[in-house]
């Protein structure tokens, strides 16, 4: 098994590397800054079966890495590792789930031998399922499918909810300085706030400092008219999801607009 570790911690690198070949994983590669494993992974995505991440990294931290990870379409096996509070631990191990990655588990910090044994099981075991192989395209490829119409654009819409203006979920100490005028919760918070107090508190918050800070965010994930009524209840502006509209090619968005704009009419 290819295992790469990301951790600006030197003496996490030392040690993850050293009970990792206590074990018999030697195929170890030991990454202090996450912009260079990120590079690694865009030049050769199935180049690792197994990501060790730590959570609290500079730069890139271990959330923004988990949605680079399913950007790629990373088929390996992800463990979250963290020294910080549990809760924060769990909520990224949720995120990554709903990104569609395969996560081998959620360890908090020190990690021991015992957990690394339970959470990659015996050394040669591979990747617990695959993925479809990316398709590369040369530039003279795409500009023949461009000349023929071979690319279409695909648009999902969405609803506004209120007049009020909300943001999202990360980043939040820089938001009065980053030039942005949206962000979206995820859809991975949208689903546990139908469910779960903590999530539905989570959503809460973001969109009362979002109308504070003037920034307009999106609910992800919509999916039924639970969720869509339990996002407009709790403060958000505007909502995306199946349960609002599939993506659909721009020809039919016209169709839908003027479709939904019958409904309001006969509300």
């Amino acid at each position: 098994m290819r295992i790469l570790v990301i951790d600006d911690d030197a003496f996490a690198l030392r040690l993850a590397t050293h009970q990792l070949g206590k074990l018999g994983f030697t195929d170890v590669t030991a990454l202090a800054r996450p912009e260079d494993a990120l590079e690694r992974l865009e030049h050769d995505v199935a180049e690792f079966d197994m990501v060790l991440l730590d959570l609290q990294m500079p730069g890139i931290d271990g959330v923004e890495f988990v949605r680079h990870l399913a950007r790629l379409r990373f088929a390996g096996g992800v463990a979250l590792v963290s020294g910080e509070d549990e809760r924060i631990l769990q909520t990224a191990h949720r995120l990554a789930r709903a990104h569609d990655l395969e996560v081998r588990g959620a360890l908090h910090k020190p990690i021991t031998p015992e957990q690394l044994s339970a959470l990659l099981g015996p050394p040669g075991t591979g990747p617990r399922r695959s993925r479809a192989a990316r398709k590369t395209y040369t530039a003279d490829r795409l500009a023949q499918a461009i000349a023929a119409g071979e690319l279409v654009n695909v648009y999902q819409p969405q609803v506004a909810l209120y007049d009020n203006r909300t943001v999202g979920i990360e980043a939040l100490a820089y938001l009065s300085e980053l030039p942005v005028a949206e962000l979206k919760i995820d859809r991975a918070f949208v689903r546990g706030a139908v469910d779960g107090t903590r999530d539905r508190a989570i959503v809460r918050t973001v969109a009362s400092l979002g109308r504070d800070l003037g920034l307009r965010v999106c609910a992800e994930g919509v999916e039924d008219a639970r969720a869509l009524d339990l996002v407009r209840e709790l403060g958000c502006a505007t909502a995306q999801g199946y349960h609002i509209a599939r993506p659909m090619p721009f020809g039919a968005l016209e169709g839908w607009l003027q479709t939904g704009l019958r409904r309001r009419a006969q509300a």
